[in-house]
């Protein structure tokens, strides 16, 4: 892996890392460190990559993938076979899956598409099917978001996020 930008570990311990390098891919190896297999190009058809940022995994062992670049987030199966491409959600600078028995999917979008401390952010719960079921653009007082780099699901409705130069929380409504 030649630039590493985000780790993600399945249920069995099996580890995918985003190399965001010039030839970026998805790249799963097993608890051991042994390379299993890999993923994705640079390009904008569905499977390629351009900029990814982020990943998470969910209890099935599906692999979602900011891919910044193209806007969208992809997910991928666990032998990293693309199942789905989500769009309409700005472009996802980092993803995380809450835990439970029912799973949510979260996305920050950076408005702004750079890395500058006063870029804008939003915020996508959805369902891991892809189906948007809210939106956080800023907090209870209206001051905006800073996009966040990282984020923990600590709840099914509640995420910590880390800016460049912030940290914010966020509740949304069940």
């Amino acid at each position: 892996v030649e630039n590493p930008s985000d780790v993600a570990v399945d249920r069995r311990g099996n580890v995918f890392v985003i190399d965001a390098g010039e030839r970026p891919r998805i790249v799963k190896f097993d608890s051991r460190g042994r390379f299993l297999a890999a993923a994705g190009r640079k390009g904008s058809r569905p499977g390629d990559l351009d900029s990814p940022r982020s990943m998470a995994t969910d209890a099935s062992g599906n692999v979602y993938v900011a891919d910044s670049g193209n806007a969208r987030i992809q997910v991928f199966d666990n032998s990293l076979n693309l199942r789905a491409v989500y769009r309409d959600i700005g472009t996802p600078w980092a993803v995380c899956i809450s835990k439970g028995s029912r799973q949510f999917l979260y996305s920050t979008s950076n408005r702004d598409k750079n890395d500058d401390r006063r870029s804008t952010a939003e915020i996508y719960k959805l369902e891991l099917d892809g189906t948007i079921l809210g939106k956080a653009v800023g907090d209870e007082s209206g001051k905006s978001l800073s996009t966040s780099r990282h984020f923990h699901c600590r709840q099914a409705n509640t995420i910590f996020g880390i800016g460049q130069f912030t940290s914010h929380e966020i509740t949304f409504a069940k």
